[in-house]
């Protein structure tokens, strides 16, 4: 049986490559798919046309070099900006997702301009990368690399949100941020 609606969120890592991207959405063909770390505009759009994808590209302007959040669907879809490449309101019927590429130096203000958008009569779908860990499964033993994340909490738990991996494999670690030197982390979640 065909799924209704197939998901993928991926942080490129700042990746020429885009992570992989091109064997995912040939192999998966998902419906969204929801983007961090974005390095090459041109690369991100080559791939949406060659698989048919509306792309919709968020650019946070940096001195080093520009971060962009992109979203690729196959779905009609609107797409609003709530913060430049850190978060995207995407809406596909009555359906809301939030694109998240938190700031890892101001986690609290990454986390408060959510807020808004979580009191619409359908929550949000939260997806992306979080940058902070939840719980001490979310990272491998020898000390978390990111801070946890209380006002992440307080609007999970206001908002009786759930990590979707974590219900699914509850004592799993499985890790989606790896880099020499530091302690494998959970930190890319859909919530």
């Amino acid at each position: 049986m065909a799924s209704l609606l197939t998901i993928l969120s991926l942080n490129t890592n700042k990746r020429a490559d885009l992570g992989g991207l091109h064997s995912i959405l040939k192999e998966t063909k998902p419906h969204l798919v929801f983007l961090q770390e974005v390095i090459s505009y041109n690369a991100v759009s080559a791939l949406a046309a060659t698989f048919g994808y509306t792309l919709t590209a968020s650019t946070l302007r940096q001195a080093s070099r520009d971060l962009i959040l992109a979203t690729l669907s196959r779905l009609p879809s609107t797409v609003q900006e709530v913060r430049p490449g850190r978060v995207q309101l995407v809406n596909v019927g009555a359906l809301p997702f939030l694109n998240i590429h938190v700031d890892s130096q101001d986690l609290l203000a990454s986390f408060t301009s959510l807020r808004p958008h979580l009191d619409s009569p359908i929550s949000p779908v939260l997806i992306g990368d979080f940058n902070c860990v939840l719980d001490p499964l979310d990272y491998t033993p020898g000390g978390p690399i990111r801070p946890s994340c209380s006002s992440l909490v307080r609007i999970l738990q206001a908002y009786s949100y759930t990590d979707s991996f974590r219900s699914i494999h509850p004592t799993s670690r499985i890790y989606s941020f790896h880099r020499r030197g530091l302690p494998a982390a959970h930190l890319d979640l859909s919530l």
